[in-house]
């Protein structure tokens, strides 16, 4: 008789990991035993819900290996991360509480900047934080789902041994190399592709539209209902994915550590991502691309960077950014996207 799956990635957890990582990685989350905050155990339930019926309803897409079922469930562990490994005839795809609470604090302070605010301005209500938190953490939650769903379905060449399968997701650690940002970039890509589809194109539109209050369109609003829902979501899935990259004070890079990271660094991962995703927004919905510039981009991110971290939150990205324009800088860009590119093209082979 088969094991569930349940049961599997409870097991691997117990029983497979190292003593040490073992006591950081518990096992899978009893989701009764959240009591706070409020609603959070329901959001999960229904998450993991919606997730598995999206896991039962996919279609197997010609770019998409071989692998075995995939199963979603959820981590206790004493720190943020999130991971994509197979087990006992199954692909799991696993999320700790301290990343979705790190994420639900970082939609929190999202939700009090005045700037955030006046971009989702579509959004009414006086419980309008509320909606805005509710909203962002949603999008984070879908994307870093669709990012470790994309590690199995794309063939990336997940760790070999429970020692080496814990990579840090969102901080940035060492002991990479280009292959595997490169791997990281295209997980990026396609998440940003399903969850920006899924909210303007798929059945997930229609009810977010309506769960947040969209289609209460004020008077003062010179769109079209459909372009004002357009820019809220595409607005809403700037915010949360920056929220989400944005998260960590980033490291001071040279041309030696950033070839060393095991992911990019954030600032060239939201490049990345909204490539693909403004190039998603483009078909049919000039609107979008005529507000989402460079410049306009760049005042999102600080936007973010200034509600996560800060009046000076700024001043780490510009670190970052200086590195990245620099000559060095544009040829670590230049080798990575090689091997992104590289990347693609075997899996279209």
């Amino acid at each position: 008789m088969r094991t569930p799956p349940e049961i599997a990635f409870d097991l691997f957890l117990q029983n497979r990991l190292s003593p040490a990582q073992r006591q950081i990685y518990k096992g899978k989350l009893d989701l009764d035993t959240i009591s706070h905050p409020p609603g959070l155990r329901e959001m999960l339930v229904a998450f993991q819900e919606g997730f598995q019926q999206m896991l039962r309803d996919s279609p197997e897409r010609a770019e998409h290996v071989a692998h075995p079922p995939i199963d979603f469930d959820y981590i206790e562990a004493t720190v943020p991360n999130a991971l994509a490994f197979h087990a006992d005839d199954f692909s799991f795809v696993g999320v700790t509480l301290p990343l979705i609470l790190d994420l639900l604090h970082s939609c929190v302070l999202l939700s009090r900047s005045e700037e955030v605010g006046m971009i989702l301005s579509a959004i009414p209500g006086p419980d309008k934080p509320m909606r805005i938190i509710d909203l962002l953490h949603s999008i984070q939650l879908s994307f870093v789902f669709a990012h470790e769903y994309t590690h199995i379905v794309h063939g990336h060449a997940l760790p070999a041994t429970p020692e080496s399968m814990f990579a840090d997701e969102i901080g940035n650690g060492g002991e990479g190399n280009i292959e595997l940002q490169a791997e990281e970039v295209d997980a990026d890509g396609y998440a940003a592709f399903l969850v920006l589809n899924d909210l303007l194109n798929g059945p997930r539109r229609s009810s977010t539209v309506q769960r947040f209050g969209l289609e209460e369109r004020p008077f003062h609003f010179r769109q079209t209902q459909s372009e004002l829902e357009d820019l809220t979501l595409f607005g809403a899935f700037v915010l949360a994915l920056g929220g989400y990259f944005y998260l960590r004070v980033p490291r001071v890079l040279d041309s030696v550590s950033v070839l060393s990271l095991d992911h990019p660094p954030p600032v060239l991962r939201m490049t990345f991502a909204m490539r693909i995703a403004t190039a998603l927004a483009v078909h049919n919905r000039e609107h979008i691309a005529s507000k989402m510039t460079p410049d306009r981009q760049q005042m999102f991110m600080g936007v973010i960077a200034k509600a996560l971290h800060g009046s000076n939150g700024t001043i780490n990205w510009d670190e970052q950014n200086a590195f990245l324009r620099s000559e060095q800088g544009q040829n670590y860009i230049e080798k990575l996207t090689e091997c992104v590119t590289k990347h693609a093209a075997k899996r279209v082979a």
